[in-house]
């Protein structure tokens, strides 16, 4: 295989002692040269901290454990920790659970180097892919994470549209150095993979490839929840429950926006900013008011399952 750029795979850990090996195995048979695995545990209660010792231990060229006295920082907190030890000028993202499939980091690697020569080596760039959903026993779901979320990676690049949703899977990302220099910290109400996808759409750019590079693993310790609507329509009989489902979302979109609002809002163009300001404030306003900003600046969902839900639950 052709030598690729130095990148640094970035793994935070916590209760995962379960899906680590299995993870590891997959990235490190992608035997591509320069490549490093830095990662921190965040406290687990299990043996993920010993068995990340043990790999270290067989592998210290292409495995850095970070052990500091920060103890538990929680998922956004460990992120930034593990993305500020990085030092490669290509970063992978992966999740301890999830599986690489062969050829995986070359794929990325050799589409960040396209877009770099499009857009230049300065321009905040993210590379991300399709997946496959599996379960816990790596039964397959769906052969395709855009379809199972229901998706549009086409809105990747359209600001107002990633503000409500993100198609970029954490495992599946690709991050060049100005990218995470624009992005970090990551703000404790952002979703990691989500917040360095709008940091890119704002200031860079966004590379979709169609093609599954990882098995997506879904079990009971996931930290996201299952898509909503997922069932259809007949997911939204059950209305206290999908109304649940729907606040959580909006204050989980609502919390990004505004530390993104915080952090870049006098960079933004205008009409990004004004819409990224009325996502901000979603979750503290009445029914009206909500369902006017969801048309006043187009908040939509790529599906209309969803957009349903939303307008009915919101």
């Amino acid at each position: 295989m052709e030598n690729v750029q130095s990148v640094d795979v970035a793994m935070p850990t916590y209760n995962a002692a379960s899906w680590l090996d299995a993870c590891l195995n997959s990235i490190l048979s992608q035997a591509v040269a320069g490549m490093r695995v830095v990662t921190r545990d965040d406290l687990s209660k299990d043996d993920t901290l010993r068995s990340l010792r043990a790999w270290q231990a067989r592998m210290p060229q292409q495995l850095k454990v970070v052990e500091d006295e920060r103890g538990n920082l929680g998922m956004n907190g460990n992120y930034t920790a593990v993305l500020s030890e990085t030092s490669a000028p290509l970063v992978m993202l992966t999740d301890p659970d999830d599986i690489w499939l062969p050829g995986k980091l070359q794929i990325s690697v050799d589409a960040m180097r396209k877009a770099q020569e499009q857009f230049g080596e300065e321009t905040p760039i993210l590379v991300c892919t399709d997946a496959t959903v599996v379960d816990n026993e790596l039964e397959i779901i769906s052969d395709s994470y855009r379809r199972w979320v229901r998706n549009d990676p086409g809105d990747l690049n359209t600001f107002r549209k990633i503000i409500t949703e993100c198609a970029a899977l954490t495992s599946t990302i690709l991050v060049n150095r100005p990218l995470l220099e624009r992005a970090l910290p990551i703000p404790e109400r952002a979703c990691p993979d989500w917040w360095l996808a709008l940091v890119a759409c704002a200031f860079g750019r966004v590379v979709y490839l169609p093609d599954p590079t990882v098995l997506y693993r879904r079990h009971p310790a996931n930290d996201s929840l299952a898509p909503i609507g997922r069932k259809g329509l007949r997911t939204f009989s059950h209305a206290t429950k999908a109304k649940e489902r729907v606040k959580f979302l909006i204050r989980q979109n609502s919390g990004q926006a505004r530390a993104f609002h915080e952090r870049y809002g006098k960079e933004m163009p205008r009409p990004d900013a004004e819409a990224l300001r009325a996502a901000a404030t979603l979750e503290f306003d009445g029914w009206l008011t909500k369902r006017y900003k969801i048309l006043r600046y187009g908040l939509w969902f790529a599906s209309p399952v969803k957009n349903i839900g939303f307008i009915l639950l919101a």
